[in-house]
């Protein structure tokens, strides 16, 4: 049972409607025993060999080489033991001592988030050499309901994917879509998971939030060189995840450790297949966008400053990705011996125009009356080879992460880690004839700084987390046509433009033609328009973003203290704030208004329905006495409004959760785990 809410503020620092703010229940038969946010836990009990009695008093260590030092517990009355916050990672050694006797598992695995249980049978006689249990250390997670995947490393870097950053690689979680977006990077959209929209999901790394503060999709594009361990889940999280109806990716970033180690890596994508070309049904433009190649090179380093004390762990590498757009015009082919006066496929404006006979209603259609509007507009047409455009679009990311992990005494450690990138796109808003108009230069920046405590106090029966992160995104855009007002001209399918009233004649004029009238049998003159065209952009860039910043600030601590009572309990409060601040400015390209002669506005015009009128299209109304530009703006369509051609908004929002869960081990009963959370927001 999940009962899930949340509750915001925005605006300024005052006073908080607590009481409306809901509470969110969870209990659940299992959960993540003891284990922090991306870190794992190993759990289990030990007996005799021989009667299987429960052994107290073992000393368990668990050393690997993702540990600075090693982890040391003592199993309680029961013979059970808990070795918590532990790094995900391979080659775990756990060992057991009792009295002379040693015994070693070796081989274990640890998923991030996850508690394994792992048994032994001990024996009590002396022997001269350590017992080491041969068989495969168990791997399942038993204690989590959780449902989701665990990508490793070795998933990362031996598979193909789109793109290098981790976005395509988390679509294999059960119920996953990725929307991908024409651009190989982040995502307009995001992965869906279980039908959840892509800004429901919490995209995490290293346990700080870095999905974009303004869209909730992924922001932070990080290589996927640099990525440990990606885990994806899709159901059944417990009360420490909040501010997500989709699902959790968790990514944790690679570390260094007591031995020096790195590698020099590139990969490269030297072709995509030609796509289908997107169109229209029966219009003159059609584009096809894919990518022409793309390649990355770079190095990572890790290893130790001080031996089980102080490591670091840096790297970097830069990737280009080029997409190639084919513009491609296309013309209808006159059908003379079409009905002058019917209804005809496309309407009035394109009869005479000869159907498509290849055009076939998608399959995926429950009735085939959903397909009467399309069928009414699919036309043949033929390329244009000689207007066919060529361009290409470029985009240049560069990735870097540095991370300093410091044992500050035994059972407390500091880490302080930081991401980065930069990317810089050059490319076009739209195809068209004129395109120096549509060609931009774009800069996004991100930068992410986590700094986390670990600690263990009172014989390590209490457990101690604490995490500042600091999330920042920076965009800015400069067209080149910043100076020239837009307007975008639209018509009726069944009275559409000619391509040619806006990029010259060639094939596209329209044509004198007969065609047969059925009632008269008398041919008729009509004007056939070869390149219909029913949208269509003239003069400047529109609306671009001249600076945005977003911020995000996060604290999270929790306590958890280990009681033993009919079992053991791992009792854990929490608390979490994140401030979240939008410094958004927002430009419209043009001169300065000229109330002579509207077209030499700074605001953006559109023509109506009928492909006459003209009116605003692009414009930021407000109220005059509220205007912050110091211009006198246009009357809006909205009275008492005035339309201006930029806008700066400022925004802060504030959240605030606590959470309070037991973990209980039943003692009488092996095997079960009882969650028991309440978490409000």
């Amino acid at each position: 049972m999940n009962l899930s809410g949340r509750a915001c503020y925005n605006g300024k620092v005052g006073k908080y409607p607590f009481f409306a703010l809901p509470l969110s229940l969870v209990l659940a038969v299992s959960g993540p025993a003891g284990a922090q946010l991306g870190l794992s836990a190993i759990t289990g009990q030990v007996v005799t060999q021989r009667e299987g009695r429960p052994l107290a008093g073992v000393t368990v260590v668990c050393s690997g080489p993702a540990l600075q030092g090693d982890r040391t517990e003592f199993t309680d009355a029961y013979g059970r033991y808990r070795i918590t916050e532990i790094p995900p990672g391979d080659h775990y050694v756990a060992r057991y001592y009792f009295n002379d006797v040693v015994v070693e598992r070796p081989g274990i695995h640890l998923a991030q988030g996850t508690t394994l249980s792992v048994p032994v049978r001990m024996p009590l006689e002396r022997a001269a050499t350590v017992h080491v249990i041969r068989e495969r250390a168990p791997t399942l997670d038993t204690a989590s309901p959780a449902s989701g995947i665990e990508i490793s490393q070795e998933v990362l870097q031996n598979s193909a994917w789109r793109g290098r950053t981790f976005e395509s690689a988390i679509s294999l979680a059960p119920g996953a879509v990725d929307v991908a977006p024409r651009q190989v990077r982040g995502g307009e959209v995001g992965v869906s998971f279980a039908g959840a929209s892509g800004n429901e999901n919490s995209i995490l790394i290293d346990g700080l939030e870095t999905a974009s503060p303004s869209t909730g999709v992924l922001a932070t594009q990080l290589h996927q060189n640099f990525i440990r361990e990606i885990r994806v889940l899709t159901g059944g999280y417990q009360a420490e995840y909040g501010r997500a109806t989709g699902g959790v990716v968790s990514v944790l970033t690679r570390s260094g450790g007591n031995q020096f180690h790195g590698s020099l890596f590139g990969s490269t994508a030297p072709l995509q297949l030609a796509p289908l070309p997107v169109a229209r049904l029966g219009e003159a433009l059609a584009t096809q966008a894919g990518q022409a190649n793309q390649w990355d090179a770079g190095f990572e380093l890790g290893g130790p400053i001080l031996r089980d004390r102080l490591w670091f762990y840096v790297g970097y590498v830069p990737t280009t990705t080029t997409t190639r757009i084919r513009r491609v015009v296309r013309t209808l082919t006159a059908d003379l011996g079409r009905p002058r006066f019917a209804s005809g496929p496309g309407g009035q404006g394109t009869l005479g125009a000869q159907i498509d006979p290849g055009y076939r209603c998608p399959s995926y259609l429950s009735d085939p009356i959903f397909c009467e509007a399309p069928s009414a507009l699919a036309l043949r047409t033929s390329e244009v080879g000689s207007a066919t455009q060529e361009l290409s679009e470029q985009s240049h990311l560069h990735n870097w992460i540095g991370k300093l992990q410091l044992r500050v005494a035994k059972d407390h450690e500091l880490t302080l880690g930081y991401i980065g990138t930069l990317e810089q796109r050059d490319g076009y808003s739209t195809y068209r004839d004129d395109l120096s108009a549509a060609h931009f230069a774009q800069e996004q920046q991100v930068h992410d700084l986590t700094l986390s405590y670990l600690g263990k106090l009172l014989s390590r029966k209490l457990e101690l987390e604490t995490r500042y992160g600091f999330h920042y995104q920076g965009l800015s855009q400069a067209p080149d046509a910043a100076d020239r007002q837009q307007v975008h001209y639209r018509a009726s399918p069944n009275d559409p433009y000619s391509l040619s009233d806006f990029e010259g004649g060639g094939p596209c004029q329209r044509q004198r033609v007969s065609v047969l009238d059925p009632k008269t049998g008398v041919l008729e003159p009509l004007r056939f328009n070869p390149c219909p065209v029913t949208d269509y952009l003239r003069g400047g860039f529109g609306e671009y973003v001249p600076q945005q910043v977003l911020e995000r600030h996060v604290l999270q601590t929790s306590a958890t203290a280990f009681v033993q009572g009919l079992g053991s309990h791992a009792v854990k409060l929490g608390f979490d704030f994140e401030g979240l601040s939008s410094d958004n400015t927002r430009q419209i390209s043009g001169t300065d208004f000229d109330p002579r002669d509207p077209f030499s506005g700074r605001l953006a015009y559109d023509t109506d329905a009928t492909g006459t009128g003209l009116r605003i299209n692009r414009g930021y109304g407000l109220l005059q006495m509220h205007n912050p530009f110091g211009d006198t703006g246009v009357p809006c369509e909205t009275p008492g409004r005035y339309c201006y051609s930029s806008f700066r908004a400022v925004t802060r929002t504030y959240h605030f959760a606590a959470y309070l869960r037991d973990s209980w081990s039943v003692g009488p009963v092996p095997g079960l785990v009882i969650n028991v959370g309440l978490r409000w927001e």
